[in-house]
């Protein structure tokens, strides 16, 4: 085996373990808060205002990084150089390894979920149960998914406008941005489908990080289904790693953050018996 194949064989490697350990690039990105309880658990006033206070959030979240925020990035950074540089040649591995069933797989049980076809139903299933049995972490899932699931989406439409590079079905050449200058129909970087899979993956592994067993099992999916992107030619390498990372960094912080609910908590004592009442003002 020639060192170039090596050496490809080695970067699909890279990407898998990197998609699927993404916490270890991005879990310090946002300072984590300790999480308020839900108050209002409805698609309310205040919860449609928490977006904005998020959207916020998300924009200057790099001017409250520190030191260790900064070398994660550098890391990222120069993961994203290695899979640009073999962006082509793992495009040409993945199409080799394509079968009928492969494509099945990824059309129907991998690539709906980054869509919205598979994941809003799943929130809307959480946010259900969450109301007939009276279950906050369920609604909590639910209303922080679907959050997670449009302000993530609507960041990365922005940044594909922004960069407008070519999909791999439509080039074999990685390197080929139109920025702003292009016909908008270049949304090839990043990947939408794994950064809004990425964000609802984390709200959930977040929420039940209790149990041993879901963060390891959702992030996994989340992998899979990041990878089917490139099996199927829709995203380079290099855009499905970006995706994973963005993804995990927005779900973490719409997350700690939770901007809204007021803290209502019982107090009882020798000489007074009452409620708790903390409003955020952040």
């Amino acid at each position: 085996m020639n060192f170039r194949a090596t050496s490809v064989q080695l970067c699909v490697k890279i990407l898998f373990l990197t998609i699927i350990s993404t916490s270890s690039f991005a879990q310090d990105t946002t300072q984590t808060k300790q999480l308020r309880p839900l108050t209002r658990s409805g698609f309310d006033k205040q919860y449609f205002g928490s977006y904005f206070k998020d959207t916020r959030d998300i924009l200057i979240a790099p001017a409250k990084w520190k030191a260790s925020h900064w070398i994660s990035l550098a890391a990222i950074g120069a993961t994203t150089g290695v899979l640009f540089v073999y962006d082509d040649e793992i495009k040409r591995l993945s199409q080799k390894l394509r079968t009928p069933l492969t494509n099945d797989i990824s059309r129907y049980g991998l690539e709906p979920w980054g869509k919205g076809t598979y994941s809003l139903p799943l929130m809307a299933g959480f946010y259900l149960h969450g109301l007939i049995w009276n279950n906050d972490r369920s609604k909590r899932v639910a209303l922080l998914g679907v959050k997670a699931f449009v302000l993530t989406g609507a960041f990365t439409q922005v940044m594909k406008f922004a960069f407008q590079r070519h999909r791999p079905d439509a080039t074999d050449n990685p390197y080929v941005f139109d920025s702003f200058g292009g016909n908008w129909k270049n949304e090839s970087f990043f990947s939408g489908h794994t950064s809004i899979f990425f964000s609802i993956a984390t709200i959930i592994a977040c929420e039940y990080k209790d149990k041993r067993l879901i963060p390891p099992l959702v992030y996994t999916i989340a992998g899979i289904a990041s990878l089917s992107r490139i099996h199927d030619n829709r995203h380079w390498a290099s855009d499905v790693f970006i995706g994973a990372v963005v993804g995990y960094g927005i779900g973490k912080l719409i997350y700690s953050h939770n901007n809204w609910g007021i803290q209502i908590s019982p107090v009882v004592s020798r000489n007074t018996t009452g409620l708790s009442v903390v409003i955020p003002l952040n």
